[in-house]
């Protein structure tokens, strides 16, 4: 285990880090929200709890915790986890330039048929449930259940020519023989944003009071990723096209962007039942 020193020395220079990353061959620049700091494989077992809860058609580009959790992480113990951001794409659009006409139709998708992405997303729940269960068993040391969880997915709150943003609520319930069950609420905001050709996909969490605070820095984020990441010549072209993809089923990628936001939820339940342990 790392020592408590030297997690601390290293705090500064991970709170500053920003993440540069591949979506096939274009690259972004993903700086972190105020106040965070990116996720590394330095902090293991937060790094790799992270990751497990990415759903399968999904790839996690990178994630962030709060700055003042960052000592924890790096010596692989109990960080709060209540508030945390992270970024995702639908491994179906890697390497897919996506048009401005083409993200329109998301957005359009998104503001008319949000609750049917909502079902689509609760239909793949259970292969994250039982992910969720065994972390959640090995982390209290005896056999845990997780609720299929309530997702109350909001409308659409803001909208701009690079973004779209709307909240949701989740509610699950965790059970064991050896505890009384334990009642979970909590809160986030999803941005789908739209940057050199590629969807991302934005999700900020907090506890259940919290949903202004994720709208606010989901918000702000948001802008600072577009604006770190303009359109070159080649980019602008291709996404000057009209409706350069075809056949895609936007339901399913607007479900997509939901599921992975109900994952990141599943995993906070992991972290607090985690924290209970170990209080």
């Amino acid at each position: 285990m790392k020592s408590v020193l030297a997690a601390s020395l290293s705090v500064l220079p991970i709170a500053c880090l920003a993440s540069t990353v591949s979506v096939g061959t274009t690259q972004l620049d993903l700086p972190p929200p105020s106040g965070f700091a990116l996720l590394t494989t330095e902090m293991q077992r937060t790094y790799e709890l992270q990751r497990s809860f990415t759903p399968p058609a999904n790839e996690q580009l990178a994630a962030f915790i709060l700055e003042s959790e960052v000592t924890l992480a790096l010596n692989d113990q109990n960080p709060d986890l209540t508030r945390t951001c992270s970024v995702q794409t639908m491994k179906s659009l890697i390497g897919v330039t996506v048009s401005k006409s083409d993200f329109a139709d998301v957005k359009r998708t998104l503001r008319t048929q949000n609750d049917e992405a909502v079902r689509q997303a609760e239909h793949d729940l259970p292969e994250l449930l039982d992910s969720a269960n065994r972390s959640i068993s090995r982390a209290i040391g005896t056999d845990v259940t997780l609720s299929a969880p309530h997702v109350v997915a909001l409308a659409a709150h803001q909208e701009s020519e690079r973004s779209m943003s709307y909240s949701m609520y989740l509610t699950y319930v965790v059970t064991s023989p050896s505890m009384p069950s334990q009642k979970f609420a909590t809160s986030g905001t999803l941005t789908v944003v739209h940057v050199r050709g590629t969807i991302l996909f934005l999700y900020v969490y907090a506890e259940q009071d919290g949903l202004e605070w994720t709208r606010d820095t989901a918000k702000q984020w948001a802008q600072a990723i577009v604006d770190a990441n303009p359109s070159g010549v080649e980019h602008s072209v291709k996404e000057s096209l009209p409706r350069w993809l075809t056949g895609l089923d936007w339901t399913k990628i607007a479900a997509a962007a939901i599921l992975g936001g109900v994952g990141a939820l599943i995993k906070m339940a992991v972290e607090r039942s985690r924290r209970a342990k170990a209080i």
